[in-house]
């Protein structure tokens, strides 16, 4: 078991009645699947090894900045759930295509952009929004093998629940 999910396995959802997560949003973030997607140009033609290259430098960059963000202490940090429970699924990857450079950009930035909101009432009073992006990451190619230097190949998104994932992804094609 990594470190950092001994460090929080014994969180308590709501130390305090201050929480920003609300419990419906957190039973929300218990009861959904969750996945990693990682998004593929196949107009590229790469390679076997190649490709299964590209798709672990996403997986490795999404995984860093999730922990990362994770690793803050905040109770209500909500990329610790996402971590946690992805690590308990299975930590499953889902491998879709695209068929062109524009298309990639057009999903990397589709993913930066989206926004995920926490919404609670905290003191039954004040109303307050926290607005969270998805881990996103973009590879570019070294251009050591066969590829020019700076071609990107793959989009890594997530971890994060697959519902969010879809509304970026939904009309995209496993390779």
């Amino acid at each position: 078991m990594n470190t950092i999910f001994k460090r929080y396995s014994k969180i308590l959802f709501f130390k305090s009645k201050h929480s920003i997560i609300d419990k419906e949003f957190l039973n929300t973030l218990k009861n959904s699947d969750y996945k990693m997607v990682i998004v593929v140009r196949n107009d590229l033609k790469m390679g076997k090894g190649k490709l299964a290259a590209q798709c672990c430098h996403a997986a490795v960059e999404c995984h860093k900045q999730i922990t990362y963000k994770a690793s803050n202490n905040n109770i209500d940090n909500i990329y610790t759930y996402f971590l946690r429970y992805w690590s308990k699924s299975g930590q499953p990857k889902i491998i879709l295509k695209v068929e062109s450079e524009k298309e990639l950009l057009e999903i990397y930035k589709n993913s930066k952009d989206y926004k995920f909101n926490l919404d609670n009432n905290i003191n039954n009073s004040k109303k307050a929004i926290f607005y969270k992006p998805l881990i996103t990451s973009l590879i570019c190619d070294a251009g050591k093998t066969q590829l020019d230097p700076g071609t990107y190949t793959v989009v890594g998104i997530g971890p994060a629940p697959s519902w969010m994932i879809d509304k970026i992804t939904i009309d995209l094609k496993l390779l």
